[in-house]
């Protein structure tokens, strides 16, 4: 009896780890895609100040 308690613990822990190291590699995985989405964001930023700065060319332009 004791030793197929022990036995449940030992595959219980073994069933815990995989599940801890899965976990860590979702984590990771997400770290990445959200550097990925800040780049995205900094790009698009940077587009829209583009833009706007283009935008005030050509009014400037038709003002004159």
């Amino acid at each position: 009896m004791i030793i197929f308690a022990l036995l449940l613990i030992g595959i219980n822990g073994l069933k815990m780890h995989r599940r801890i190291r899965n976990l860590e590699t979702a984590s990771s995985t997400n770290s990445g895609q959200i550097a990925t989405l800040q780049s995205a964001v900094s790009t698009q930023s940077c587009s829209i100040g583009s833009n706007a700065a283009d935008i005030a060319n050509l009014k400037t332009r038709l003002a004159s």
